[in-house]
C-alpha cells in the first residue's frame, strides 16, 4: 500500500519529494528511521541522536512539498525524536505531510493523533474468490473441488497474503488433499499473535507445513522458519549464506557455491509460495551491494523480505520447534536477569538491545547454536566472560557493539563456524584479533567497519576457512597469511588498503602474489586505491578457476553503479600496462562481463592485444583516456568469427587517436545487443 501511495504521489506530482521509512514494527528504531530518511534526503548524519533529529528537521523545512511515509507502526512514534516537524507552524502551511500505516487504528488515532484516517478493508467474498481462483487456476471450478475451495477461502477472512499462500500450497493437489486441508483449518488451535486471527494463522501454518509434503524434505520449511528469526526489515542473501553454512541448515556442504545454489533454489520455492518476497528497489533506502554470489539478474537484488503477518506466524510455529528460539526487538537488562534460566533451553537467539550499556557477566546456554546480537549504540560492552557457557555456538553475529577488544571467552567457542562482526558506522578500533586464530573450526570470517590494524599471524591456523570478508577495515596483511588459507573459496577485501603506503615488508603486494596458491578460490572481490598497489611481475591468475570476481585497481567502487548489481565478473583497472594486463588477467579477460579500463597508453588494437577470442561474455565496456589506441577491433588484420555478441553498453572517452571502432567489415553477430554506444572527445 505504501509503495502504491508513493508511486501515485510521484506520478501525479503531488509532492516534490517522497521519503519512506519501512517496517517500523513493534519497537520503533529511531536511529534506523533517521538513517532511511537521511538516505532519501542525501544527508550525512551526526552520531548523536538529538543532533541527527535537528539535521533532519532543518532539511525537511527546506522542502516546499514533501511526503514522509512511516510504514507498519505498532507503537507510538515520537516525531520530535526523529526530526519530523509535525506540529510546527511550518507544517500547518502544508509543506510537510506524514502518511502512517498500521494494523492498529488506536495507535494512530488515539495515541498519535492522526487527523485523517483511511481504512484499508479486507477483500470482500467475491474479490477473495477471484484472487484465489487466479492463483490456483481453473481446476478450482471442478465440481468435487469447488465446494471445498469455497470454504477454504472463507477461512482467509479476505486477507490477500493468506489467500495467496494457501492457494499456492493447494494448487495442483488432489481432492483428498483439499479435504484434509479444510479439516486442519477447521480444527486449528487459537493463537495469541496480535492482529492475526485463528483462521488466518491456520492458513499460513498449513502453507508452511505443506512445504515438506510438496518438496519431500524439510529444507524449505527450515529456511522459512529461520528467516522469521532474523528480525524485521530486509533479509540479506549474503547473511543467509553465512548462517546456513555455519549451521549446516541443509546438511553438510563442502563448497560455498553449492550452498549458494541450494539457498537460491529454496528461496525460489518460498517466493513461489508467497512466503518470501523480493525487495523492490524504491530509491529511498540504502542497502550495501550484495556479494558476487547473488548478482544474477534473474534471481534478485540480493535481499528478501517477509510480510509482517507471515513473519509473526513463522515465529509462532518455530516456538514449538525442536530448535527453540527467542526473538526480541527490545531486550532489556532486567529481561536478561528474569529470563536467564529459561534461556538455557534455547538453540537460537536474535536479540536487539536498545537500552543496555553493558551485558551481564554471561549466559548459561549449553544448547545455543546461533546467536545474533544487535545494538543501536556503539557503547554496548561485552564482558570478558560472556561466552564462557555457550560452547555449542556455531554462528555468532554481533552488530554495532563495542569492538575495541574481543572478549577473552570467545576462545571457548570451539565449535564456531561463522563469525560476523559489524562495527558502528564510524568504525570500531578493534586492534587485535589474534584470538580468532584459536577458532580452529571457523569457516566464515566477516568483518565490517572494524579497524583491525593487521591480520594476525595466528590466522594461518584457520585451515578450514572458506570465506574471508573485510569491508571498511584498514588492515595490513603480513606475508604468507593469505597463502596459508588453502581452503579459501571467497576472498573480499574492500576499502582496507588506504593506510598501507610506506609500510615496509612488502605486505602491500605479497597477498596479491599469494593468490596463485589458493587452488580452491572461486570468488574474489578486491578494491585497491590508486597509488597504493605495487604488483609483482609474476602475479598470475592462470591456475585459478575464478567463477566470480570484482577487481578494482586504482578505480574507486561506485555503490550506485547499476552494473555492479547485474554482473558477477568485473575488472576496473587504471594505469596498468598492457603487458601486465595480459600477464595477470588473461584468463579472467576471456569471461569478463564488465570491463572498465583507464589510461591505456601502450595499446593500438584493443581486441587483438587483449583477447583474440573477441570478448564473448562482455556486457559493458568503458575505455577512458588513451593516446595510442587506433581501433577497438580490426577484421582486416585478424580473422574473427564473432566479437562482442553480448555487449550492451560501450563508452569511449578521450581516445585521441581512435580511427574506428571496427576497422574493416563487422562480423555477423557482432554488437547485436548494443543499446547505448557513447564516444566523447575532450
Amino acid at each position: 500500500m505504501r509503495a502504491q501511495a508513493a508511486k501515485q504521489a510521484n506520478e501525479e506530482n503531488l509532492f516534490d519529494t517522497v521519503v519512506m521509512a519501512l517496517n517500523i514494527s513493534q519497537t520503533p528504531n529511531v536511529t534506523k528511521i533517521q538513517g532511511e530518511i537521511a538516505s532519501a534526503l542525501g544527508l550525512k548524519l551526526e552520531r548523536d541522536e538529538s543532533a541527527r533529529a535537528v539535521q533532519i528537521s532543518q532539511s525537511l523545512k527546506k522542502h516546499k512539498r514533501i511526503l514522509v511515509i512511516l510504514d507498519d507502526i505498532w507503537e507510538p512514534v515520537a516525531f520530535e525524536k526523529i526530526g519530523i516537524p509535525y506540529e510546527s507552524d511550518e507544517h500547518r502551511t502544508g509543506y510537510c505531510k506524514v502518511l502512517l500505516t498500521s494494523r492498529e487504528h488506536d495507535v494512530l488515532y488515539k495515541e498519535m493523533g492522526s487527523r485523517k484516517n483511511f481504512y484499508v478493508e479486507h477483500l470482500c467474498e467475491e474479490e477473495s474468490w477471484s484472487l484465489f481462483k487466479k492463483t490456483v487456476g481453473d481446476s478450482v471450478e471442478k465440481p468435487d473441488v469447488q465446494p471445498i475451495a469455497t470454504e477454504v477461502v472463507k477461512t482467509c477472512e479476505g486477507l490477500p497474503v493468506a489467500i495467496v499462500a494457501i492457494a499456492k500450497a493447494l494448487k495442483g493437489e488432489s481432492v483428498g488433499v483439499w479435504r484434509n486441508a479444510l479439516e486442519e483449518l477447521r480444527s486449528s488451535t487459537s493463537t495469541n499473535i496480535r492482529g492475526v486471527s485463528k483462521t488466518v494463522y491456520s492458513c499460513l501454518e498449513l502453507s508452511c507445513n505443506y512445504l515438506s509434503n510438496k518438496y519431500s524434505n524439510d529444507d524449505a520449511k527450515s529456511l522459512f522458519l529461520f528467516c522469521g528469526l532474523l528480525g524485521e526489515g530486509d533479509i540479506s542473501m549474503d547473511d543467509l549464506l553465512k548462517y546456513v553454512m555455519g549451521l549446516d541448515l541443509f546438511g553438510y556442504m563442502n563448497a560455498l557455491e553449492k550452498a549458494r545454489d541450494k539457498i537460491v533454489s529454496v528461496v525460489n520455492i518460498l517466493k513461489a509460495s508467497s512466503l518470501l518476497l523480493d525487495v523492490v528497489e524504491d530509491g529511498h533506502t540504502y542497502r550495501p551491494p550484495p556479494s558476487s554470489y547473488f548478482l544474477e539478474e534473474e534471481e534478485s537484488n540480493g535481499y528478501l523480505r517477509m510480510h509482517d503477518v507471515i513473519r509473526d506466524v513463522a515465529r509462532s510455529i518455530a516456538s514449538k520447534n525442536r530448535h527453540r528460539f527467542v526473538v526480541n526487538e527490545d531486550f532489556s537488562l532486567q529481561e536478561w536477569e528474569k529470563r536467564g534460566f529459561e534461556l538455557r533451553n534455547y538453540a537460537r537467539m536474535s536479540l536487539k538491545c536498545k537500552r543496555v550499556q553493558e551485558l551481564p557477566g554471561g549466559l548459561v546456554c549449553p544448547k545455543l547454536e546461533f546467536f545474533l546480537l544487535d545494538s543501536n549504540e556503539s557503547y554496548l560492552k561485552i564482558p570478558d566472560t560472556f561466552f564462557a557457557e555457550m560452547k555449542e555456538v556455531r554462528v555468532l553475529s554481533l552488530y554495532r557493539v563495542d569492538l575495541t577488544r574481543l572478549p577473552s571467552s570467545l576462545k571457548f567457542l570451539s565449535n564456531l563456524r561463522t563469525l560476523c562482526l559489524y562495527g558502528y558506522g564510524y568504525r570500531s578500533g578493534l586492534k587485535d584479533i589474534a584470538m580468532v586464530g584459536e577458532l580452529k573450526k571457523l569457516q566464515i570470517l566477516s568483518l565490517v567497519n572494524c579497524e583491525v590494524g593487521a591480520l594476525p599471524e595466528a590466522m594461518k591456523q584457520l585451515s578450514d576457512l572458506r570465506m574471508l570478508r573485510l569491508r571498511h577495515c584498514p588492515a595490513f596483511i603480513p606475508r604468507n597469511v593469505i597463502s596459508s588459507l588453502t581452503r579459501l573459496e571467497h576472498l573480499c577485501l574492500r576499502n582496507i588498503f588506504h593506510r598501507l603506503d610506506g609500510v615496509e615488508g612488502g605486505g602491500r603486494k605479497d597477498w596479491f602474489y599469494e593468490l596463485k596458491h589458493l587452488s580452491c578460490l572461486r570468488a574474489l572481490e578486491v578494491e585497491i586505491p590508486a597509488g597504493s598497489y605495487l604488483l609483482a611481475e609474476d602475479v598470475s591468475f592462470e591456475n585459478l578457476n575464478l567463477t566470480r570476481y570484482d577487481i578494482f585497481l586504482g578505480i574507486k567502487m561506485e555503490s550506485d553503479d547499476p552494473r555492479r548489481n547485474t554482473s558477477t565478473r568485473g575488472l576496473r583497472l587504471d594505469v596498468v600496462k598492457v603487458r601486465h594486463l595480459v600477464k595477470w588477467f588473461s584468463k579472467p579477460l576471456k569471461i569478463v562481463e564488465v570491463l572498465d579500463l583507464r589510461n591505456l597508453h601502450d595499446i593500438k588494437h584493443f581486441v587483438h592485444e587483449l583477447d583474440c577470442h573477441g570478448f564473448l561474455h562482455l556486457k559493458y565496456l568503458s575505455v577512458f583516456s588513451s593516446t595510442t589506441m587506433q581501433f577497438i577491433m580490426s577484421t582486416l588484420e585478424m580473422e574473427m568469427e564473432s566479437a562482442f555478441p553480448l555487449l550492451e553498453e560501450l563508452k569511449l572517452r578521450e581516445l585521441h587517436k581512435l580511427e574506428a571502432v571496427c576497422h574493416g567489415p563487422i562480423p555477423v553477430g557482432c554488437f547485436v545487443n548494443l543499446k547505448s554506444p557513447e564516444h566523447t572527445e575532450m
